[in-house]
This record gives structure tokens, sequence and C-alpha cells, in this order.
């Protein structure tokens, strides 16, 4: 899953949301592949101290400017929508998110994702152990990882998604 934020509550009234962030807990527990990237805006002692709690943490990786939204399952289903992972995003705003069920769909996002896993977001977020940054975001603890960075001309189409062919062949912008 790829998307802006996921801010756990601990609200009555965020219940449900809270079951789904369960459920994503128990799948990865159960040893399914579950891998989040979230923003920079999620790398916070605040939040990364609620996914702790979740177990999301081990499975978390940052990526800087990260506003899609976006699941994909078992390379045959893609979701992609509007909604933010909180209480308000997923029980009372106005958002959509569409559901395919197609796997050469659900295959090229895939591929988009595993590429952002692999060489743009980072593996290490914020640092539990060690205080926050003066002005409470827990920046000053962040560590980055070095990745391998794609630099051949032939895998330009790899770093910039407007580049990559859609499932049927044709160019396809993402935004």
């Amino acid at each position: 899953m790829q998307t802006q934020y996921i801010h756990p509550s601990d609200q009555p009234q965020d219940k449900d949301f809270t079951a789904l962030i369960e459920a994503v807990r128990e799948k990865h527990r159960n040893g399914v592949d579950v891998r989040l990237i979230t923003s920079q805006y999620e790398n916070t002692a605040q939040w990364m101290e609620k996914l702790k709690e979740y177990d999301l943490d081990k499975v978390l990786r940052i990526q800087d400017r990260v506003h899609n939204k976006g699941i994909v399952v078992d390379s045959k289903v893609v979701a992609l929508g509007s909604q933010n992972w909180s209480g308000d995003g997923t029980l009372r705003n106005r958002d959509a998110t569409l559901i395919i069920h197609n796997p050469d769909i659900a295959q090229y996002y895939e591929q988009i994702f595993v590429q952002d896993w692999t060489t743009l977001a980072d593996a290490k977020v914020v640092d539990l152990s060690h205080k926050a940054s003066p002005a409470g975001n827990g920046a000053a603890a962040r560590t980055k990882t070095p990745r391998a960075r794609a630099t051949k001309p032939e895998t330009a189409a790899k770093r910039h998604p407007s580049r990559r062919k859609g499932p049927a062949g044709k160019k396809s912008q993402l935004r």
C-alpha cells in the first residue's frame, strides 16, 4: 500500500477504521507480504509510536512527496482513490476509491510500487529511542538508507512514471 499517511485513532467513533488497521496487522502477523509506503509527514515520533502499536513500523518505508492512495492485492486487484488512512478519511470524508479486478492493471501498479519501494522509499524511519527534535516532529532523528539509483538511460522509464507503458502497451501518465 502506498498512501500519504496512516493515522491510527483511539477515538470510539473511529472503531471501524481501527478494525481496518488491525486487519492489516493480522495479515502481516500471519505471514502475508505487507509493505507500506507513506510520505515524510508520517515520519514523526508521534505517528511512529502509534504505528508501532500495530507492528506496522516493521513494514513501513518513507518516501518524500507521496500523495498516492493505492493498494495492490495478490497481483490481481488494485484499489486507487482519494482516501487517506485516518478516521476522517475512511469514515467521514466524501472520498472515493475505485477497486479494479484485473491482473494486468494490478501488476502494472505493483511494478510501480516495487520500484518506489526499492529505489525511492527509505527503509529507515524516525528512531524512537531518541528524543524528537525541538520542533516535536522527530525530523532530527531521521536517518537515510543508501539506495541503488538507476543511472542508465534505458532505465529512465523506471524513474519517471510518465515514460512507462500501461497494460495495453500505451504510454501512461500517473498523476
